[in-house]
């Protein structure tokens, strides 16, 4: 006790204090305010993942997302993406095809799932006795199509149930919205863009009977939405005119699919109809929305793309069309700058404007994330296209940077367009930018965010080599041999190959200002010979009819003797001796040439009267000369006879 006495006097002075120090803390308690405590903040699951994801960069040495988590497994060629994500796809189908024809296999379920996942158990089995109205409701309220199709065609079967017309209504809808196909979930989206994009309407199918059986005013608003989703331009129009008719009380949503659906080549006739439509929605009070606009935009654009002399009235008419929209509170979305782009960069056009300056002056610092129009996902590979035509590299940068921010790269779109996007910004940069920026931007997208193709590969190998800029030749070399040569074929692999020797014959390091880089230049010399020996029997190009095969020869002799690499240059000669016979060519002079000089450096005499052999073969006139040279070296009688034999019936020899 008395410690703690004296530990407290000495920290707060003397016993008055202390009370003063006690009647303040009391006094204080007293007088403070009710603590108010705030209110709750609704917090999204994710909510803590966002915001640890704001405190780091993106990693651009990983691979996507959708990928496994093996090297052995993570693709990087667009081929290898498209046939991963088929692969999964398939994988998954055969997976419900068991499920759905073996579920007595899942009797015994050994995971527990709470709450049980619908998704991943067998799907019943459905016949006249089990269904039932409530049952087709909640196929249609699922939305699964072909389901919902097998119960209302069960029920037709048993004549005493009555279907009410508002649930055919909901059938006609679901139908005519997947054109009686299943709708394309979160996880199956990404492989229907790798296939052939040719869904259709199903003529003479079960929404076209629905349609007939009921003949309603909302039959018909389904229908003519049906038939503009899936490009039926003739029957939107047919069933237009029906309502019309029938003066029917027309919603916003069918408004937009009939302007969406309009193709003509008339300007003139194109403005008359959709002022015509906009002051019949003004009429019915309807407020035109932004999927409005971009269906005027898209008429506009399909006539300007119909004849060049209507360039210039689509474009006033499409501007007209912006501004009025934005007086009436429509902000345009992406869709509709996508169609503006279509409009003032018609391909049948050579006009090139820098309007897409004041869009970009519109959109920078904007998040346009969620996306109001499917158009919106077909923007930025636009816009890219765009930049590239006009050859604006400074307007690819602010277009990227608006990429990037906020959560607009959700809307790059499906595969095929992201990567048409990244090419298009790649090749920009390479041939308006110096090439070591334009190796930064490809460092950070090639190979997991951008797989290159062959015809970028030849264009920054011819850069590489007219800029003697081999430093980079052991990146680019092994990007090559990762991304599969950018999916070239054979003849072109060669003769990508031969322009990396050549440029390292050209560049050698003794006379580069670059260190260490003699190893690489091996390295690459090593393995390109190595490709050439294990493909010479490939049945798509036999060495026989390989023409690159001789040059690639040569030039790596060449590369592995300035590296004192004499066993590698050596072992590249015996192939082209073996392979004499079939390979179209021959080693060159000068290669033969420095091989003879190393073999004499090395006292190797063998080598040195296979050579002199290989040049008389193939009529070299540098034959008598290195038969001279080796003739000139400490000779045993047997290697003298032999160059004496070679050169028997040669003019100007003399016997050794």
């Amino acid at each position: 006790m008395n410690i703690v006495k004296c530990s407290a006097v000495r920290q707060f002075g003397n016993q008055s204090n202390i009370l003063k120090i006690r009647s303040f803390f009391r006094d204080s308690t007293v007088c403070s305010k009710e603590v108010q405590i705030p209110d709750r903040i609704e917090r999204s699951p994710t909510d803590i993942l966002r915001a640890i994801s704001g405190t780091v960069s993106t990693d651009f040495t990983a691979p996507h997302y959708r990928y496994h988590d093996d090297p052995w497994l993570v693709p990087y060629t667009q081929n290898e993406k498209r046939e991963f994500a088929l692969a999964r796809e398939s994988g998954k189908n055969a997976a419900r095809f068991i499920l759905e024809n073996h579920p007595h296999l899942f009797t015994k379920n050994r995971i527990l799932a709470e709450p049980p996942v619908t998704a991943f158990q067998p799907r019943a089995k459905y016949n006249r006795d089990n269904v039932t109205v409530e049952l087709l409701e909640n196929m249609i309220s699922s939305f699964q199509v072909s389901d919902a199709i097998s119960v209302y065609e069960l029920l037709l079967e048993k004549k005493k149930v009555q279907i009410p017309d508002g649930l055919l209504q909901g059938l006609l809808e679901l139908l005519a919205f997947n054109s009686e196909e299943e709708a394309l979930s979160l996880e199956n989206k990404e492989p229907k863009y790798f296939l052939p994009g040719n869904k259709s309407w199903k003529s003479g199918g079960l929404a076209e009977t629905l349609y007939s059986k009921l003949g309603t005013s909302e039959a018909r608003v389904a229908m003519l939405l049906g038939f503009a989703r899936h490009g039926q331009v003739a029957r939107t129009m047919q069933v237009w005119e029906e309502m019309k008719v029938n003066q029917d009380k027309i919603p916003l949503e069918a408004f937009n699919a009939y302007l969406s659906a309009l193709n003509i080549e008339d300007v003139n006739k194109l403005k008359v109809e959709i002022t015509d439509i906009l002051t019949s929605m003004k009429a019915q009070k309807l407020q035109p929305n932004h999927e409005t606009l971009v269906s005027c935009l898209r008429a506009v654009s399909m006539a300007g793309s119909k004849q060049k002399a209507n360039y210039s009235s689509c474009c006033e008419f499409a501007l007209c069309l912006l501004a009025e929209f934005r007086t009436a509170g429509v902000e345009p979305s992406l869709g509709a700058f996508c169609h503006l782009l279509d409009i003032f960069y018609s391909k049948i056009s050579r006009e090139r404007p820098m309007i897409i300056k004041d869009f970009l002056n519109y959109l920078e610092d904007k998040d346009m994330w969620p996306a109001r129009s499917e158009q919106d996902f077909l923007f930025f590979k636009r816009a890219m296209e765009v930049c590239q035509h006009l050859n604006q590299t400074k307007l690819a940068y602010r277009l990227h940077s608006f990429l990037l921010s906020h959560n607009n790269q959700n809307l790059l779109g499906n595969f095929r367009d992201s990567e048409r996007y990244y090419e298009l910004l790649v090749a920009l940069v390479l041939r308006t930018e110096d090439l070591e920026t334009a190796l930064e931007l490809y460092n950070k997208l090639a190979p997991h965010t951008y797989s290159p193709r062959k015809d970028f590969y030849i264009k920054l190998l011819s850069e590489i080599q007219a800029k003697g800029a081999v430093q980079h030749l052991g990146k680019i070399f092994d990007d090559l041999e990762l991304c599969s040569y950018g999916g070239c074929n054979k003849e072109g692999i060669y003769e990508m190959n031969s322009t990396i020797l050549r440029c390292m014959d050209s560049n050698p390091p003794s006379t580069s200002e670059f260190n260490n880089l003699s190893p690489t230049y091996v390295n690459i010399a090593n393995r390109i010979f190595k490709h050439l020996e294990l493909n010479k029997a490939s049945d798509s190009l036999y060495l026989r009819f390989n023409t690159h095969a001789a040059g690639i020869c040569t030039l790596a002799v060449k590369v592995l003797l300035k590296e004192a690499q004499f066993p590698s240059a050596l072992e590249i000669f015996n192939f082209c001796l073996e392979e004499k016979e079939r390979m179209p060519g021959q080693l060159g002079d000068s290669a033969l040439t420095m091989l003879l000089d190393a073999a004499i450096e090395e006292e190797n005499i063998e080598v040195g009267l296979q050579i002199v052999d290989y040049l008389l073969s193939v009529g070299s006139s540098k034959a008598r000369s290195c038969g001279e040279k080796l003739g000139k070296q400490d000779l045993s009688s047997k290697h003298s006879a032999t160059l004496n034999k070679y050169f028997a019936h040669h003019p100007k020899w003399s016997n050794i």
